[in-house]
């Protein structure tokens, strides 16, 4: 569950076979319903549990903006797989199009 979001997560129980109480297949809706029934925590909270800043946070450790965070994560996107060496890189998945970034000590 960590590593997933509600979409993929209902993806992950239709192909194991599961259903939801009413027989239907789970859809990313269902899935945060049984997240808010049982008080489980949403991505974007155990993300953030993690140390993942957002790019304001990213700009404002750096002093520059976070239209600058955006270019250097594209820019180095296209460069290196896991963004941009020695100093961050971006979680593939956007919560509420906002992308959360890990800042790698130097």
């Amino acid at each position: 569950m960590n590593d997933h979001t509600d979409g993929e997560i209902a993806a992950i129980l239709n192909e194991r076979g599961y259903r939801t109480g009413h027989s239907h297949a789970f859809d990313p809706i269902s899935v945060k319903v049984v997240r808010d029934n049982y008080a489980l925590k949403s991505r974007h909270d155990r993300l953030r549990e993690r140390g993942l800043l957002t790019a304001l946070e990213i700009a404002d450790r750096f002093g520059v903006s976070d239209t600058t965070v955006y270019r250097w994560h594209m820019l180095f996107r296209t460069l290196f797989d896991d963004g941009f060496p020695g100093l961050f890189h971006a979680v593939a998945a956007r919560i509420s199009n906002i992308p959360l970034m890990h800042l790698v000590p130097v």
